[in-house]
């Protein structure tokens, strides 16, 4: 079944949005929706009104025109807060934890549990973060400090405290970004997690390899009107290249003139970091650009 064919239900949904900054106008009446258990890509170039949509959608910023539904019913507060309560969260590329905390202390900060006479409740703190983080199958400790983990694992204590709040609908902005190839891994066994959960997604993202296996539907915004929704197994990615590009400019690329590099100015032996780095080498000689 195609995902145009899915048959669950509409969580989001943004009618005829339309968005000036002065006389500028940013969205030209724009539709966009999110289904419970699919995976929505937002794609653009940059400046096209992609963060623009998703600041309406969490109510940074208001419509001019237009409407927001979720799970169908209109929203009645343009507020940020309400847009949390109504289950819209999003995890931005700078992550919004404390590092000296643990993740149990994180996922429940400025909400804590109170005991008789104001203590906080760390026993039950503790509890509701195993639950949350064995409901999602994650493999998180509570009592680890989150400037232990790995970013991929800070980003698992992103989303469950977005679910913790209830959250329906997650945007992901960037969300590959700082992530080394085996925590995209961990990310992408987490969307299929969340997927599978129910939880809709809207996922930003310029790297087209990971839009097309992560994605069921796409659209595009260009010069602030949307272009979509496609079905990923419907669209190639040399069609979404053509739909992005505001101009098809031919470049023409005059030839290099030859020259002899000079000496070395700048060489890098056997460099390696306790993580991610081995045995690398560079030299850099006058003269040269090294890609």
């Amino acid at each position: 079944m195609s995902a145009a064919d899915n048959p669950l239900p509409t969580l989001v949904s943004m009618r005829g949005i339309v968005k000036r900054f002065g006389a500028n106008i940013v969205l030209r009446n724009v539709d966009f929706e999110v289904r419970a258990g699919e995976v929505h890509a937002l794609l653009g170039e940059n400046g096209a009104g992609k963060s623009t949509l998703m600041k309406v959608l969490l109510g940074i910023h208001a419509p001019d025109e237009g409407t927001i539904l979720v799970r169908g019913e209109p929203l009645a507060s343009i507020s940020t807060r309400a847009r949390l309560e109504a289950g819209v969260a999003m995890i931005f590329q700078e992550l919004s934890l404390v590092p000296a905390m643990s993740v149990a202390d994180n996922l429940f900060l400025g909400r804590e549990p109170l005991l008789f006479g104001g203590r906080i409740d760390r026993r039950r703190i503790r509890r509701e973060a195993v639950e949350l983080i064995a409901g999602q199958g994650f493999a998180l400790d509570p009592d680890a400090l989150i400037e232990d983990l790995p970013f991929a694992a800070r980003q698992q204590v992103e989303i469950l405290k977005a679910l913790s709040r209830g959250a329906s609908v997650i945007v992901m902005d960037e969300p590959t970004s700082s992530l080394t190839v085996r925590e995209e891994e961990v990310l992408h066994t987490t969307i299929a997690q969340l997927r599978g959960a129910g939880i809709g997604i809207v996922y930003i993202s310029h790297r087209m390899s990971e839009i097309f296996r992560v994605a069921d539907r796409l659209s595009i915004i260009k010069d602030g009107q949307i272009q979509g929704p496609f079905a990923t197994e419907q669209i190639t990615i040399p069609e979404v290249s053509r739909l992005m590009a505001r101009s098809a400019a031919v470049v023409v690329m005059k030839p290099k003139a030859r020259r002899e590099p000079g000496e070395i100015v700048l060489e890098v032996v056997d460099l390696g970091t306790a993580r991610k780095l081995r045995d690398v080498g560079l030299a850099l000689r006058a003269g040269e650009i090294v890609g």
